[in-house]
Parts: structure tokens; C-alpha cells; sequence
């Protein structure tokens, strides 16, 4: 694995740092840890994004990505390119937006939201528990923390004069 990482930094080091021939990639770490904001930038305009993101770790990438778009402007294309494999890895649904509190919910809270954006055919809140295989009451708690976090918005249907909220993840349904 180090001898790949290595192929991987010196790639990327030639893309981004080709007149800083010194870097290492523990010295570029500590930048990026630091967030260095002109390395970061240099880093994620230049890099190959899977070059970035295995550089970083993808653990440290899904934690970090939602802080670290808001330090700079970046690249429009490398900014979509990395918010889609943050929301993938996240949410499920490329398409769904990058937001911090999601990273906050317990792991089966998230696997909740991940089949909820990956899905088009929910249509309740009960639907959703059955298909999670879950307790309705925990997984109506997660969709009311989900949209306290703004990730999602419920939808009020009448159906057989029963009221009905349907679950729809903004930026995926809406």
C-alpha cells in the first residue's frame, strides 16, 4: 500500500507542485491538516480528484470535504466532481447536497438516509421503515432529525383520508 501511495503523491505532486521538487507527502499532509489554504487550493484544482482523495484517505476526505469547500474558491469542475463522490459516499445519491450534519448521525441513522436518497419509491414514512427492516418509531425519529438538519423535507399527502408524510431529500427528489 506505501509503494502505491508513493506512485500516487508523485503523480500528483507533478500536477500540482512541479516547482516545489522538496515536498514530501508528510510535509503536504501537514499542510492539508493545517489547512493551508494555498495548498489546499493548489491541491484541489490540480490534483486528479482520486489522486486527492486516496492522498487524504477517504475517511479523512468524508470528513473533512464539507469544511474544506467552504475555506476557497475551487475549481467549478473539481468542486462538483468532489461533492458528488462525498454525497455518494455520504448519502447514496450524487446528486444529493454536501452537508455537515449528516456526518453527525449514528451509523444507522445514515444507513436510513442512504436508502431514503437512493430510492424513488417511498412513499411514507412507514414504507421507508419496512424497507430498512427497522422499528417505524426509530426511523420516524431519523427522518425529524433529518429535517431539523435541512437534509429533508416531508411531503403531506392525503391518501383514503389518512394524512401521510413522504420523506424527500432535497437535491435528489426535489
Amino acid at each position: 500500500m506505501p509503494e502505491q501511495i508513493d506512485n500516487v503523491w508523485a503523480r500528483a505532486k507533478r500536477m500540482a507542485f512541479w516547482d516545489q521538487g522538496l515536498l514530501t507527502h508528510a510535509q503536504w499532509s501537514l499542510r492539508v491538516k493545517q489547512l493551508h489554504r494555498s495548498t489546499l487550493v493548489q491541491s484541489i484544482d490540480r490534483m486528479r480528484a482520486c489522486d486527492f482523495i486516496a492522498l487524504v484517505s477517504k475517511p479523512v476526505f468524508v470528513r473533512r470535504w464539507p469544511q474544506w469547500r467552504t475555506l476557497a474558491t475551487y475549481s467549478a469542475n473539481k468542486r462538483i466532481i468532489l461533492d458528488a463522490v462525498w454525497a455518494r459516499d455520504v448519502m447514496g445519491d450524487v446528486s444529493a447536497s454536501v452537508c455537515e450534519a449528516a456526518l453527525r448521525f449514528h451509523p444507522k441513522r445514515q444507513a436510513t438516509l442512504r436508502l431514503l436518497a437512493s430510492r424513488t419509491d417511498i412513499t411514507s414514512i412507514y414504507d421507508l421503515a419496512k424497507q430498512a427492516g427497522r422499528n417505524y418509531r426509530r426511523v420516524h425519529d431519523d427522518v425529524m432529525a433529518y429535517e431539523a438538519a435541512g437534509i429533508v423535507h416531508l411531503v403531506s399527502e392525503t391518501r383514503g383520508g389518512r394524512t401521510v408524510k413522504v420523506p424527500k431529500v432535497r437535491g435528489v427528489h426535489c
